[in-house]
């Protein structure tokens, strides 16, 4: 299991292998931290998800089902973590731990974020993650309320801080850029005399998705039966 010790990390391996083909799992849950050596055992038993990639290429070669796993911080919660499982299921054998487990083939859900597949800038269709509906609208909603009472400091903070908070996947940075370009019309329109507080909606910066990972941005931890490697 890949035990990541940051969540844009997390989302970027995930997204990565779900672009590969890894468009089966199981609704993500958070344990105890500590718990995370048992889970692991468990799952590579019933489903192999320490084999090497090539092992699992094999695998898939010859029809049979393969799966990684994941661990993620919880967010305000040190000591839990949030796991799920993906797999290529070109075939289930019957009778097996496969066939017992809750597979879903809708896009995938973790924490805050949806699996997406949007136009790029230069008009690709790519895989990228997006903030769901409800958790991006609490937001909005807030920060247009602010907007709208010319509260120009609380603005300020609570756009920012969305930048700095929220990976900016291609999806999410979308979603933001138009929710600030809309919260900066209605700020100019409002408050005439005023300069907009927040972020510039067309210089926001970039995760780049899974093909500008990074080795510094967060330590992997590969969590084996006997011990824990990093």
């Amino acid at each position: 299991m890949r035990a990541y010790d940051d969540l844009t990390t997390a989302l970027q391996a995930m997204l990565k292998d779900w672009s590969q083909g890894y468009q089966c799992w199981i609704e993500p849950f958070v344990i105890e931290r500590h718990k995370l050596p048992a889970l692991n055992d468990k799952w590579h038993e019933n489903y192999g998800i320490r084999l090497p990639a090539h092992t699992r290429r094999y695998r898939h070669s010859k029809g049979l089902p393969t799966a990684v796993a994941y661990a993620a911080p919880v967010p305000g919660l040190q000591t839990k973590v949030r796991v799920t499982m993906l797999a290529r299921l070109p075939s289930i054998p019957k009778d097996s731990p496969w066939a017992r487990e809750k597979w879903r083939q809708d896009p995938l859900v973790f924490d805050d974020y949806i699996i997406t597949r949007e136009r790029d800038a230069t008009r690709t269709l790519r895989w990228t993650w997006k903030l769901q509906d409800r958790a991006f609208g609490i937001w909005e909603q807030d920060m247009l309320r602010l907007a709208k009472l010319g509260d120009g400091a609380e603005v300020a903070r609570t756009t920012w801080q969305a930048v700095r908070y929220w990976p900016l996947f291609g999806g999410v940075r979308r979603q933001l850029r138009r929710a600030l370009r809309g919260a900066a019309k209605l700020w100019r329109a409002m408050h005439k005399d005023r300069p907009w507080p927040g972020p510039d909606p067309e210089k926001l910066p970039s995760v780049g998705g899974y093909r500008k990972m990074s080795a510094q941005a967060s330590a992997v931890t590969e969590i084996t039966g006997c011990a824990i490697l990093v």
